[in-house]
């Protein structure tokens, strides 16, 4: 009985972290800059030809979403990905002489995402590109966001995609919401805008790399790629979040302004009633009786509103015999 309570025990707790891994792309923060990618979120597609093998030539598609759970994959099936994916690869024949990818999927597999079948748990790490230490990014005075989205697995290996957000001022905006489907077919029409309405995410590489600072030379599969976007530019960042700064700035200052300014006036003020009349203590402030008084003045006013509130206060300030 208790092995069972705390296999459900455990269970539960995969779901919840299933059901509750998100990364909020309305606030991700890096170096202290501010970026509001929600108009990338949903489904997208990459695709690598593989055409050097030309007995077996194939077309990989990488589907991923930024900000939410791929939909549809079906754990039972080995040719679809696990269910909580972030990011799927998925393996076709391809036919160069036709230039036609096959709509059976040979092979697929998840490369980040929280999974309640394997307890893997989607780890996010996000980078601001400028000033990166990264000498490709210096030279190219690149700008922008680089998300890290792992928690999978190829070949027994650990497996992320590394999504560099790129500053494009010339890219249009895209503000309409993704469809709710996955690309996980591979199927050209569906959500993914087209033309000038956004440029598309490009693919950069896919294979084992090694691991960064891994004494035991480890290495983990990587899939990257690169988006050219303008809500990846940073002064695109400020304008979104200068409407939330603006009021309470206004206030703030607001505030400041009038604490200096009884300051001033009570500092004047004293000096003026020292030099001219040679006052001491309380006499020294402007208005010192009315300042004193105030006290007493609160507590009336709040003894009147209680009395008004318990129905107590007596009208001609005679009792009724």
């Amino acid at each position: 009985m208790g092995t069972f309570s705390v296999k459900r025990l455990a269970l539960a707790s995969s779901v919840f972290s299933f059901a509750t891994a998100s990364i909020h792309c309305s606030d991700v923060v890096a170096d202290g800059v501010k970026w509001d990618i929600t108009p990338l979120e949903g489904p997208r597609s990459v695709y690598q030809l593989d055409i050097e093998d030309t007995s077996h030539p194939t077309n990989t598609t990488f589907s991923f979403d930024l900000c939410h759970t791929l939909h549809h994959h079906r754990e039972e099936d080995e040719t679809e990905c696990l269910r909580g994916s972030w990011v799927c690869g998925f393996k076709r024949d391809y036919d160069p002489d036709s230039k036609e990818t096959s709509k059976s999927i040979k092979d697929a597999w998840s490369i980040a995402g929280t999974f309640a079948s394997t307890g893997g748990q989607l780890e996010d790490k996000v980078e601001r590109i400028k000033g990166s230490s990264s000498e490709s990014d210096a030279e190219q005075g690149l700008e922008g966001v680089r998300i890290h989205l792992q928690g999978g697995k190829v070949d027994g290996k650990p497996a992320k995609m590394i999504a560099s957000l790129v500053c494009d001022k010339d890219a249009n905006r895209y503000s309409r919401r993704a469809t709710e489907e996955s690309r996980d077919d591979g199927d050209e029409d569906g959500d993914e805008p087209t033309g000038s309405e956004t440029s598309k995410p490009q693919f950069v590489s896919y294979g084992p790399e090694p691991i960064p600072g891994d004494k035991k030379q480890g290495i983990n599969y990587v899939l990257r790629v690169k988006w050219k976007s303008v809500h990846a530019c940073e002064d695109d960042a400020a304008k979104s979040s200068s409407g939330a700064q603006g009021s309470w700035g206004f206030f703030t200052w607001f505030i400041i302004i009038l604490f200096l300014l009884a300051a001033a006036y009570l500092i004047f003020g004293s000096w003026l009633n020292y030099n001219r009349h040679g006052a001491r203590g309380w006499d020294l402030l402007p208005h010192g009786d009315t300042i004193r008084d105030i006290p007493y003045l609160l507590k009336d006013w709040g003894r009147a509103i209680i009395d008004t509130v318990q129905g107590t206060h007596t009208r001609g300030g005679y009792n009724q015999i």
